[in-house]
Order: C-alpha cells, then sequence, then structure tokens
C-alpha cells in the first residue's frame, strides 16, 4: 500500500470519527436533557464541542496533506 493510499484511508476514517462524534454528541445531549427533565445543553453547547472537535480532526488532515 502507497502513502497516498494510507493518507486517503486515514482520511476517509477521520470522516467517519466527524460523523460518529455528532452523533454522539446528539446521543449525550439527549440523555442528559432527559435525564434533567429539562434542557440544560443546548444545540449550541453541542455545536461548539463539534467545532473544537472538527478543528482538532482537521488539524491531523493538514499534517497528513504535509508529508
Amino acid at each position: 500500500m502507497g502513502l497516498d493510499n494510507i493518507k486517503n484511508t486515514v482520511e476517509q476514517n477521520l470522516d467517519k470519527v466527524k460523523e460518529a462524534v455528532e452523533h454522539g454528541l446528539d446521543k449525550a445531549k439527549e440523555a442528559i436533557n432527559d435525564k434533567a427533565g429539562k434542557d440544560v445543553v443546548s444545540n449550541e453547547h453541542v455545536a461548539k464541542v463539534e467545532d473544537v472537535i472538527n478543528d482538532k480532526i482537521d488539524e491531523v488532515s493538514q499534517k497528513l496533506g504535509d508529508k
């Protein structure tokens, strides 16, 4: 497997990680809000966390592109 193939595979997996994180955060928000009986975690809270995680994933992608 060549280096380009490895990079492509890693980038595809990073996209899957982003999707899994978004799904997990949505489920966590629902669970917390259900347990609390009110909305204590908002969509804005979830979006902030998603932004941080996506930025970190993008940094990894960029580092792979630089190699």
